[in-house]
Order: structure tokens, then C-alpha cells, then sequence
């Protein structure tokens, strides 16, 4: 089941493989969320964001640490970098390529990530 819950979270320890959400909008209807259940954590800078803005996937020159590729089990891909991705881990945070992307930075659950590929 897909679902994207928008909101903040209290509490994440990725150690123990959970994580406490709260969802921007009736809080108690949303249980605990494992780690292990999500894709990804979206860190965003705005909610509402621009739907009709499509992001480009072009690294530019100077960002930092390793460019990667990203293609999660359900087939969508994300171009960014990363300063600390290990498979054996739990997870890892990616900065998008765009700069100018609604999404600031990204925790991705290496058990929902298909493949991994340098740039």
C-alpha cells in the first residue's frame, strides 16, 4: 500500500529502525511508522511545493561529496549526492541535484532501493 504522510516528525532513530511521525493533519490517525515500511524521508522546505515544476537532474560542478543514481523498488529514480551511503546500513541521506528542488534533503531506506548507481 502507498501512502505519503505529510507533516513532522518527533522522534527518529534510525538505529532502532523506527520512526515517531506526526502527520500535518490528524495526528492521531497515523500509528508509529518503521523505518523499514518507508521508501524514503522527503525533508522538504514547503508542503504545498510547485507541482507543475519539474526538476532537472543535472549535477553542477562543485557539488559535494559522491553523485549517485537512485532507483527505488517501485521504479522511480532520484540524481544526487551523498557524503556517507553504505549498503549495509540502514539508510542514507542524498541531496538532489536541483538546487532549487522543493526537497532540501532525502533519508533513503536501503531496503526499498532497487539499485545504486555512481555517476
Amino acid at each position: 500500500m502507498r501512502r505519503t504522510v505529510f507533516g513532522g516528525m518527533l522522534v527518529v532513530c534510525v538505529a532502532l529502525l523506527g520512526a515517531v511521525v506526526w502527520a500535518e493533519k490528524a495526528a492521531d490517525q497515523y500509528p508509529d511508522i518503521s523505518i523499514k515500511d518507508l521508501k524514503a524521508i522527503f525533508f522538504v522546505k514547503d508542503f504545498s511545493g510547485n507541482p507543475e515544476r519539474r526538476e532537472t537532474n543535472a549535477l553542477l560542478d562543485g557539488a559535494r561529496g559522491r553523485r549517485l543514481e537512485v532507483t527505488f523498488s517501485d521504479g522511480e529514480t532520484l540524481i544526487g549526492t551523498t557524503e556517507g551511503y553504505s549498503p549495509q546500513k540502514t539508510g542514507f541521506f542524498m541531496f538532489p541535484a536541483d538546487s532549487q528542488s522543493n526537497n532540501s534533503r532525502i533519508f533513503i531506506v536501503n531496503k526499498n532501493v532497487r539499485s545504486v548507481k555512481p555517476l
